[in-house]
C-alpha cells in the first residue's frame, strides 16, 4: 500500500485520464492518492489478488450527517484474479469497477518481489517490484482499544457510484419533491483492519498507461506499507448521494506552500 503524489492541473495527463468518474458530478478536491495490492487468502470470493488505484479524495452528500458536504476516497481503476461472476458481484454489490486480470509474483531475492498483472488474454497492465524492509514489524488496529465504536476505518472510506445498471433503495429521509433526488445513489464503504505490517519500497514499475495510472510518472511516497497476516472487516454498505453541483474552491497560498514542502519530503520519483 503506497500513497500517490496528489493529481492537479500540473499532472501528467496519462494520469488525470483515469481520475474521471462518469456519472457523478463530485469533483476530486485534492489529498494524497493510493496504490494497493492485495493478497486475500480468504475472502466471500475465495482467495484472490487485487490491484486498486484512488486517485484521491471526491466530494459527496452524507444526508445522514449535521454536516452534509463530505469528502471520501474513490476507487477508479481496478483488477481483480476473481471469476467472471465474482467480478460482477464486486462491480455490483460495492461499486468498485473491477475488471478480470491474471497476477503473476516472482521472488528475486531474498528481500525483493515482483508482481506482474495482465489480462486475460495476456496484455500487460503492469508490473511492479518491491524491497522489503529490515526494520522490525510492528501491529496496526484501526479499532481503538478503548471503545469499540472507535474506529480509524471511519475517517477513510470509499464511496462508489452504482456500476452495472445496479439499483439502491433512496433513503427514506428523503422527501419526494427533495432536489436530492436528482442527484444519484452512492455506496460508502470502510473496512477495519488490524494485523501486523513492516515498511516496503517500491522499486520499479512499469506500466501500460492505456490501461492503468502510469505510477512511474508521478511521485510515490518514499515507504508503503506490506501488511502482514491483516484482517480486513468490510462494514456493511451505506447508501449516501452525489452532489447536485460542485462546490467552488479556494486554495490559499500558504497552504500551497507547505503543501509543496510536504510533498518534496514524502514523495519521491521511481524508475
Amino acid at each position: 500500500m503506497f500513497l500517490l503524489e496528489p493529481v492537479s492541473a500540473s499532472s501528467p495527463a496519462s494520469i488525470r485520464n483515469f481520475t474521471d468518474h462518469p456519472g457523478t458530478k463530485g469533483q476530486l478536491v485534492g489529498g494524497p492518492g493510493t496504490l494497493c495490492l492485495y493478497r486475500y487468502h480468504e475472502s466471500p470470493f475465495g482467495t484472490y489478488d487485487e490491484l486498486s488505484y484512488s486517485p484521491g479524495w471526491y466530494e459527496y452528500l452524507n444526508i445522514q450527517n449535521w454536516r452534509p458536504s463530505a469528502t471520501a476516497k474513490r476507487i477508479t481503476k481496478s483488477y481483480v484474479s476473481c471469476s467472471e461472476n465474482d467480478v460482477h458481484m464486486i462491480r455490483s454489490n460495492y461499486g468498485i469497477p473491477a475488471e478480470q486480470a491474471i497476477f503473476h509474483w516472482k521472488a528475486i531475492g531474498p528481500d525483493q518481489v515482483t508482481a506482474e498483472i495482465t489480462l486475460p488474454h495476456g496484455e500487460r497492465v503492469i508490473e511492479l517490484t518491491f524491497k522489503q524492509s529490515s526494520l522490525p514489524v510492528f501491529a496496526i488496529n484501526s479499532a481503538s482499544l478503548i471503545a469499540n465504536t472507535v474506529d480509524l476505518a471511519k475517517l477513510v472510506p470509499i464511496v462508489q457510484p452504482l456500476l452495472d445498471g445496479n439499483q439502491v433503495p433512496i433513503p427514506q429521509n428523503l422527501s419526494p419533491n427533495s432536489p436530492l433526488l436528482h442527484s444519484a445513489p452512492l455506496l460508502k464503504l470502510c473496512s477495519s483492519i488490524h494485523g501486523n505490517a513492516r515498511l516496503t519500497t517500491l522499486l520499479r514499475a512499469d506500466t501500460n498507461a492505456h490501461l492503468f495510472p502510469p505510477i512511474e510518472a508521478c511521485r510515490v511516497s518514499r515507504y508503503g506499507l506490506e501488511l502482514l497476516e491483516m484482517v480486513m472487516a468490510l462494514n456493511a454498505p451505506e447508501v449516501v448521494l452525489d452532489v447536485v453541483s460542485p462546490r467552488e474552491r479556494h486554495t490559499w497560498q500558504i497552504y500551497l506552500v507547505i503543501s509543496n514542502w510536504i510533498k518534496s519530503i514524502v514523495f519521491g520519483k521511481i524508475q
